[in-house]
């Protein structure tokens, strides 16, 4: 799409080094920014730091480079981010959703990096969607157990095999027409699904699965089309532990929690040892899965100790 002053709307794919790939519907731009815009976005509390997501319409000067003209969003809106010195860097901005993969098998889920990885996304006002991939290995009762406890919380949950086909048509549903992010534990088959999708994506998408012993090595960001839309690789689980969170927002950032606030005896109830508290009573009837309610009260220790 072109404006009337022959600037191409476009969205940024990556950004390094004070250049910004930016996919166009004449092609892929290498752009800079144009000094305007880069004076404004200076004195902005990002500091001038675009990141892959953005909206933004660029002057094209040949067939491979262009000048970034302006940005139609800031990076605020549908944003992952975490923490770099003493700001927030975001990571991808105008996500959609963000995608969670995990394994029912080889390895386990951990379903307290789950709850985790839901909280930062619900924290972000980004929509969250769970792919739970391997399940030609089998599901063990208690995992599709807990499975389906996330699917009556309202999370759109696809049952996935890499290897068999099932629930590829889904996923494929899922992630068209849409900017996505995705994430998950290493081992998972990550991989394995953007190549059954797509030959050739998940090589693509490299950074995605250089992932080993724990170590995220993913540093940056980038977005490639896939579907009518946009996937995004993530650096590891980095951003789940990395940006601040409101321990008195925290209760609200659990879906099944957000009823009955405001029905405990105390106004400033924390729902962890006080009397008379409608969370802790919802756990005790089984309203509530006890999984979700201690995944619950280690985040409010590790953010009370985080104040300290």
């Amino acid at each position: 799409m072109t404006a009337a002053n022959g600037a191409l709307a476009g969205i940024i794919l990556s950004v390094g080094g004070g250049l910004y790939d930016v996919h166009t519907p004449l092609g892929t731009l290498r752009c800079t920014l144009r000094g305007r815009l880069r004076k404004e976005l200076a004195a902005s509390p990002e500091r001038g730091v675009l990141a892959p997501g953005q909206r933004v319409r660029v002057q094209r000067i040949d067939a491979a480079t262009g000048v970034i003209e302006d940005v139609e969003r800031r990076p605020e809106e549908g944003a992952l981010a975490r923490a770099r010195g003493v700001r927030r860097q975001v990571l991808v901005a105008n996500l959609d959703q963000v995608v969670f993969v995990f394994a029912v098998r080889e390895p386990s889920p951990r379903f307290d990096l789950l709850d985790r990885y839901l909280v930062i996304a619900e924290d972000a006002d980004v929509p969250a969607a769970l792919c739970f991939n391997k399940i030609d290995l089998g599901q063990p009762p208690e995992i599709a157990q807990a499975i389906e406890g996330y699917r009556r919380l309202g999370y759109p949950v696809v049952l996935s095999s890499a290897r068999g086909g099932a629930g590829l048509a889904e996923l494929r549903r899922l992630f068209e027409g849409k900017i996505s992010a995705l994430a998950g534990p290493s081992g998972v088959g990550k991989s394995s699904l953007l190549n059954a999708l797509e030959p050739g994506l998940a090589a693509r998408v490299g950074p995605l699965t250089a992932e080993g012993a724990g170590r995220h090595t993913t540093t940056s960001v980038h977005l490639y089309p896939f579907d009518g839309g946009y996937v995004a690789d993530t650096p590891g689980a980095r951003w789940v532990y990395a940006w601040q969170l409101d321990r008195d927002r925290l209760p609200a950032l659990f879906p099944e929690m957000r009823p009955l606030l405001g029905d405990c005896r105390f106004d400033d109830c924390r729902h962890l040892d006080e009397p008379g508290c409608a969370i802790r009573s919802a756990v005790e009837r089984a309203d509530i899965a006890p999984q979700r309610y201690e995944s619950y009260r280690r985040l409010c220790q590790e953010l009370a100790q985080r104040e300290r």
